[in-house]
């Protein structure tokens, strides 16, 4: 599976610091902390390109059904929504090898940002496509799909050491899933 291989950090006197692409700069007194820093950001960063390209797919799959219902004079909408979607598979494409440039903790955190305001972008226009004719059924959707990207954006643009820190991993036990903080060991009957 692809991962991201975030692990850029400056030496400055005694302290190691992180900078992210989401504006962050965070500070660890040791390489031991800084590389348990980097192990969480890279799991955080490709648990969430792996949402994004659920979501993805799943706007894709929908512009694909819609396409039937596009008019010739809908070429100019419909080649725009094309090229946002050509646009994000560029970045996907991209967002693996970049994380491991020199600038990779910048390039990956503005990736899935620009993934993201592509994948809102190509949401909004496929539901006004819907509003048009009346879809509620796929308005439902795309408003779904829409809230789940603003959410991975709003995750991704406040990510830092502390967010790291207090990630929560589920844990599924049948149907069951408790939020079990990854210091402490949660055993479920």
């Amino acid at each position: 599976m692809r991962k991201t291989n975030v692990k850029q950090f400056v030496k400055r006197g005694q302290t190691y610091e992180v900078w992210l692409g989401n504006g962050t700069v965070n500070s660890f007194t040791n390489i031991k902390a800084t590389n348990k820093f980097f192990a969480d950001t890279n799991a955080f960063l490709s648990r969430q390109i792996y949402e994004l390209n659920l979501i993805f797919s799943d706007l894709q799959s929908k512009f694909r059904r819609d396409w039937f219902y596009f008019a010739k004079e809908e070429f100019k909408f419909q080649r725009k929504l094309q090229l946002e979607l050509d646009a994000c598979v560029e970045l996907f494409d991209l967002i693996f090898n970049r994380s491991a440039y020199n600038s990779g903790n910048y390039f990956v955190f503005i990736d899935i940002s620009i993934i993201s305001r592509n994948l809102i972008n190509l949401s909004e226009a496929l539901r006004e496509n819907d509003k048009r004719r009346s879809h509620t059924t796929d308005i439902y959707l795309l408003d779904s799909l829409k809230r789940r990207l603003l959410f991975l954006l709003s995750e991704v643009s406040q990510y830092s050491a502390l967010s790291a820190k207090l990630h929560f991993e589920p844990v599924t036990n049948g149907s069951l899933v408790v939020a079990n903080p990854p210091h402490l060991k949660l055993k479920i009957a």
